[in-house]
């Protein structure tokens, strides 16, 4: 009597399949129904703009959004990788030129690093520890499109939105 294996390879690619056509799909969120509200503005520091500075709005349960600035001073805030906007409602804003979003910067034409060129220079903390690590700076969400402007002063004096 031979038996052969082909019934039950092919039943285990059945399962396979069914089991990866599962998931496709399965995992994409609706970020509709969450709400997101639009934010822009512009940050300066002493009057003059803080590129390459990351803002956080931190919901009061903990869920963040984050920008970046650019060159100008200017950020959209981002809910994730995917999709932008903030949450409504109270969030604590903190801003910092030491923090990360931990998205990578991802320029036409980059290559990897060579170990033997220089080190880029150690960045410094230019923003006062009163808005990030100890911010008091609050605002309120409200819907429609927002655009919160802060002008920051390296005494920390500053405690909102322009």
């Amino acid at each position: 009597m031979k038996f052969s294996n082909r019934p039950i390879a092919m039943g285990i690619c059945l399962i396979a399949i069914t089991m990866v056509s599962g998931c496709i799909g399965s995992n994409e969120a609706n970020y509709s129904q969450l709400g997101l509200i639009k934010v822009t503005g512009n940050i300066k520091l002493d009057g003059e703009p803080l590129p390459d500075t990351v803002v956080f709005f931190e919901q009061t349960d903990g869920t963040m959004s984050y920008a970046t600035t650019d060159a100008n001073g200017d950020y959209r805030m981002k809910f994730n990788s995917e999709v932008d906007g903030v949450l409504p409602g109270e969030v604590v804003v903190k801003i910092s030129t030491l923090a990360s979003t931990g998205e990578l910067k991802t320029d036409e034409g980059d290559a990897e690093v060579d170990p033997d060129l220089p080190k880029p220079k150690e960045k410094k903390e230019l923003v006062p520890v009163e808005y990030h690590k100890e911010s008091k700076l609050n605002l309120t969400i409200p819907t429609g499109n927002n655009v919160f402007n802060f002008d920051l002063n390296s005494d920390g004096s500053t405690t909102g939105p322009i």
